[in-house]
């Protein structure tokens, strides 16, 4: 069977489950583990909007709820997109263990009479009620934990009688889950790749054994991080698998709800859990090599740059090319010592080899669109007289004039007919750059063959940078996004194969850019590395490009190569699909992003805590409820008892009401939905 056929139908509007491979090669940019993961925000507004309303029939139908709250791991922002439900802890005033079973009767008869979408009864604890909501011929749209609590009384009470009580406990739990969420940035997307892992497993579990459930997952990833020297990814997962592989504690931990035990695993549910993990480790195991710092594999003047961002980050950085520009490109040290070393280079070949007409800096160096983090340079050197003939007799002579004569140090790292690939600058710590000393000469004026001419492509790359360079000039854009798709390419080099050419070239790349501003509507950053992305996603021609250089032909990629980049530009498209989609139009108000269709989606990022700017639900929304009542023109949207000062806007669970049918809302976000979905009015509460 599908996939789909065993999931809600909420859960169907998510894509197919990945496996564990794909999740892993995510595994060096958590935000895109958490993106692929996390529930949709369709998902989640059709979901919030569907408890609201069960929570509104069920405080209409009986008199004695006092408040509705939305926890667990929906509430915290910690669900899977493919597999997930929500509780829904209904706080009853007068609460009594005695007549809980009493209370959740009354409620699920409400319900089922009342509520239009349609509610099912599909199992029942002394706490909980398991119920299918939004019933249509699919089956249910969710399921819904109803928890029945109430105030707990200030007597002393066994651990049978405080059991009751735990859902009242619910919202502190999470408030503590999600500040140290804001804290370690690295928790949700472990306790996303956990839970999926926990869930790519289940079918190893009998029918009548359970599993381990979310919530202890939850805490062991929060133990996993506080013990831990790494806020890897790859490395918390491992110490994760390692602690459930190990376990002879039987993965006690402490809960930190208080009128709740500590949570546990034993028995055979507990072995079948450690041989899961222990397969895990033997099966995903990557050699030590990949979990080294970045800076093991830098040159010297690599390791002046700082980290290496993630994708996201730069995404995030999008409105504003020149931060982009700015995060990427060479630092003027790391420009200043590599020219310097560079120079050194030319003049002592020049010193010693007579020949040499003249030595121009090009490539990606000289027309600065080279990548902080990983780069090197082309020194091309003219030489008088030139044959191709005598091209690997030059280099002989070149390379052993530096061997003996540059006091920094050369190395030989490789060569072909037309280039001498050196290490330059040696240290303790490697070489401090990386030099391609391309040997060429003045192109005679007969006609060439295909093999001959590539012998003096490198006497045409001064005109070629210079064309590039008049194309940066007047299209600044440029440099922007060519440093974006080098970025984009480095991070993915990892799916290439050893056996298979190292991705597409950097010259390569910049042709593709010239092409995509050329032939694009758009000057905006976002429009253009996702048109670049379809461009390689879709491309039938193999990404077939014209060479500005005269004396080389056509540039393309081919064969296995261009499948894997094909599917990772089709892989980017879905992931960042939020940040590069067109029509990204509204800011938010705080942090300034730029990737939301609307106002009412610029504010709804606010209002969910996820804003890098103001984390934390409860905090960001305080602070939207504070700008509303601050400001003439938006107060009329609070509810007038709230304006009239008879009542407390941070205590009120709907502090805004439209003033065209008095419908009142707890969010901005809804409010401004509404009016603009039944009233046809724009409303902009906050500046955009």
């Amino acid at each position: 069977m599908s996939e789909w056929d065993g999931r809600d139908g909420a859960e169907k509007l998510a894509p197919p489950r990945p496996s564990l491979e794909e999740i892993l090669r995510l595994a060096d940019r958590p935000e895109a583990v958490e993106s692929r993961l996390r529930l949709l925000q369709k998902q989640r507004d059709r979901f919030q909007k569907l408890l609201r309303g069960l929570a509104g029939v069920a405080a209409s139908t009986f008199d004695l709820i006092e408040d509705c709250y939305i926890g667990g791991s929906f509430g915290r922002g910690t669900a899977l997109n493919y597999h997930f439900d929500a509780d829904l802890v209904v706080l009853i005033e007068g609460f009594e263990p005695r007549y809980a079973e009493q209370i959740q009767e009354i409620l699920l008869d409400a319900l089922e009479g009342n509520f239009r979408r349609g509610v099912e009864w599909r199992g029942q604890t002394p706490y909980t009620l398991k119920l299918g909501v939004g019933k249509s011929a699919s089956g249910d749209f969710a399921t819904v934990d109803m928890i029945t609590t109430g105030e707990p009384p200030d007597y002393h009470m066994d651990y049978d009688e405080k059991r009751y009580y735990s859902g009242a406990d619910s919202s502190r739990v999470d408030e503590q889950i999600m500040n140290f969420a804001v804290k370690h940035r690295e928790f949700r997307p472990l306790v996303l790749l956990v839970k999926h892992w926990r869930n790519l497993g289940l079918d190893r579990f009998p029918a009548d054994i359970r599993s381990i459930t979310s919530y202890h997952l939850e805490l062991l990833c929060m133990k996993v991080i506080r013990e831990s020297e790494s806020k890897s990814l790859r490395d918390l997962f491992r110490e994760f698998l390692e602690l459930v592989a190990c376990s002879n504690n039987r993965l006690l931990v402490k809960n930190l709800n208080q009128y709740h035990g500590a949570l546990q695993m034993k028995g055979k549910g507990m072995n079948i859990l450690a041989a899961y993990a222990n397969e895990t480790l033997n099966m995903y195991h990557r050699p030590h090599a990949q979990l080294m710092s970045e800076w093991d594999g830098r040159d010297g003047a690599e390791k002046l740059a700082p980290p290496r961002p993630s994708l996201e980050e730069i995404l995030r950085l999008a409105d504003r090319p020149e931060a982009v520009e700015s995060r990427l490109r060479l630092l003027q040290k790391q420009r200043d010592r590599f020219q310097k070393l560079l120079r050194g280079v030319a003049g002592v070949a020049a010193s010693t080899f007579d020949l040499i007409e003249d030595c121009y800096i090009g490539g990606s160096f000289g027309r600065g669109t080279a990548l902080n983090y990983h780069f090197d340079a082309d020194l091309v050197v003219l030489i008088e007289g030139f044959e191709p003939r005598y091209a690997e007799q030059i280099q002989e002579i070149l390379l052993d004039a530096l061997e003996g004569n540059f006091r920094r140090g050369v190395e030989w790292r490789g060569q072909t007919p037309y280039t001498l690939k050196l290490g330059v600058g040696k240290s303790a710590s490697g070489d401090f750059a990386t030099v391609d000393m391309i040997t060429t000469g003045e192109p005679p004026d007969y006609h060439m063959d295909y093999d001959e001419k590539r012998y003096y492509s490198g006497a045409d790359s001064s005109r070629v940078d210079e064309q590039i360079m008049n194309f940066a000039v007047k299209h600044r854009e440029f440099r922007p996004l060519v440093l974006l798709v080098k970025h984009w390419r480095n991070l993915g080099l990892d799916r290439f194969p050893a056996d298979i050419r190292i991705s597409i070239t950097s010259y390569h790349l910049e042709l593709l850019c010239m092409k995509v501003i050329r032939e694009s509507e758009s000057k905006s950053l976002r429009d253009l590395f996702r048109e670049f992305l379809e461009l390689v996603a879709c491309s039938n021609n193999r990404l077939l490009v014209k060479n500005l250089n005269q004396y080389h032909g056509a540039l393309q990629m081919k064969g296995k190569g261009m499948n894997i980049l094909a599917a990772y530009a089709n892989e980017t498209l879905n992931v960042y699909h939020r940040h590069i989609r067109p029509g990204n139009t509204a800011a938010c108000p705080c942090c300034g992003e730029r990737r939301f269709l609307s106002a009412i989606g610029a504010v709804a990022h606010l209002e969910s805590g996820n804003c890098s700017n103001c984390r934390g639900q409860e905090k960001a929304q305080r602070q939207i409820l504070n700008v509303v009542s601050q400001h003439k023109q938006t107060q009329k949207f609070l509810r007038p008892m709230l304006t009239d000062g008879y009542g407390n806007a941070y205590g009120d669970s709907n502090p805004y009401q439209c003033t065209s049918c008095d419908r009142t809302f707890a969010k901005l976000s809804s409010l401004m939905a509404h009016r603009q979905d039944r009233h046809g009015q724009v409303l902009r509460a906050l500046a955009f």
